[in-house]
């Protein structure tokens, strides 16, 4: 029984420090991001939309928080790792950002090692592929926003004046962690 708690008392923590390490840089990154924009120019008011976040990602569990989070960083560092406005945002933290949702990226590759096998509820998994799907859509409708307008300096910023919720739904799903 001693090998059994001293399990079960790794699982925890190691998930809890898996999800501690991403909340420190994560604040970080959104605060690059918050930096890269500046401000929204006279010039792009009429450039807005809004991309419709899918609600249910709020309704994930500590679970598969993990597996949200991944995902939510994968898409956000391929969408801004290609076209993005050059000369107008700040290069060096654009590169910074960048460089910081690769890392959580692969710190949470080991925690996923270590979740994905204990997930053999269908139910869960079916709710985690209907999470992810949305998110990949979600971040479709904006590549798609962006592409139909050249990926001008202007979508750019109405994408970022758009999605300032970012860090509202990193807090989110992290205070769902209960750390």
């Amino acid at each position: 029984t001693y090998v059994c708690i001293t399990l079960a008392l790794y699982i925890k923590i190691s998930h809890h420090i898996c999800l501690f390490q991403g909340i420190k840089m994560n604040y970080q990154n959104m605060n690059l991001l918050h930096k890269m924009g500046g401000y929204f120019s006279q010039q792009c008011l009429n450039e807005t939309t809004d991309f419709r976040f899918p609600r249910e990602i709020m309704k994930i569990t500590e679970k598969n928080t993990t597996v949200v989070i991944y995902e939510f960083l994968q898409q956000t560092f391929q969408l801004f790792s290609r076209n993005l406005p050059k000369g107008v945002w700040n290069s060096s933290n654009i590169e910074k950002f960048q460089n910081g949702i690769h890392q959580q990226i692969e710190e949470l590759e080991i925690c996923l090692l270590e979740e994905l096998p204990k997930a053999r509820n269908s139910f869960q998994m079916k709710m985690l592929k209907s999470t992810t799907l949305s998110m990949k859509k979600y971040f479709q409708r904006i590549t798609s926003f962006l592409k139909d307008r050249q990926y001008s300096h202007c979508s750019w910023d109405a994408m970022q004046k758009t999605n300032s919720s970012f860090p509202k739904i990193y807090r989110t799903v992290f205070c769902m962690t209960k750390l």
